[in-house]
């Protein structure tokens, strides 16, 4: 029996998201953790380019309907789901597929849009994975979907033009201060200058 097999739920969305990571480290992108999990971002990648993907990671061991609060997953070029499927417990390896947010712009009977209007429950995306399903799924294997979306991603940025960088305090600073070892010294000269506010 495969190692993912016998791990709780809890260990194997961990088991997972380290195995995401791992596949893009391999094509050569930095991975970036956020400080505080309360946006449904588990990692930033960054490719040269530069290009970056938000990415949320689901792992499922079953066929059967899952969902993401759109609150955690916007509809942004950005966003994407990595999505491992473990369904044959003869392989150790999972089937991986990139999502990006916008497949659910055309909501199909594997792609859900539940907007739950007046309701109590939270609007949500869902994947209503059964057999007959399953086929919509495949323009999404991991590979090709990356080419795609990072290929899209680097025309949209040459079209787009950045905002100019801020300078930070340090580098503002940088030329005014004076180190030395008297410290009683100031470290700014005293030539009228003044704090900008």
């Amino acid at each position: 029996m495969p190692y993912w097999t016998a791990l709780s739920d809890t260990r194997f969305g961990t088991y997972v998201e380290y195995l995401a990571r791992l596949e893009f480290v391999r094509l050569g992108a930095d991975i970036y953790l956020p400080e505080v999990d309360d946006k449904g971002l588990d990692f930033i990648v960054r490719f040269p380019g530069p290009v970056y993907l938000e990415v949320q990671v689901k792992g499922r061991r079953q066929l059967n309907y899952f969902y993401i609060s759109k609150e955690k997953f916007p509809m942004e070029e950005d966003r994407v789901l990595f999505l491992g499927l473990f369904l044959d417990k003869k392989k150790e390896e999972g089937d991986y597929f990139l999502i990006p947010a916008s497949a659910w712009k055309a909501p199909n009977k594997l792609f859900r849009d539940y907007p739950y209007d007046g309701k109590k429950s939270a609007p949500e995306w869902g994947l209503s994975f059964t057999p007959k399903t399953m086929p919509l799924l495949e323009p999404y294997r991991f590979h090709d979907s990356l080419k795609k979306l990072t290929a899209a991603l680097k025309l949209g940025s040459s079209a787009t033009p950045h905002p100019a960088p801020q300078s930070s305090p340090l580098s503002a600073a940088r030329g005014k201060i004076s180190f030395h070892s008297d410290l009683t010294r100031p470290t700014l000269p005293d030539n009228g200058w003044k704090p900008s506010l």
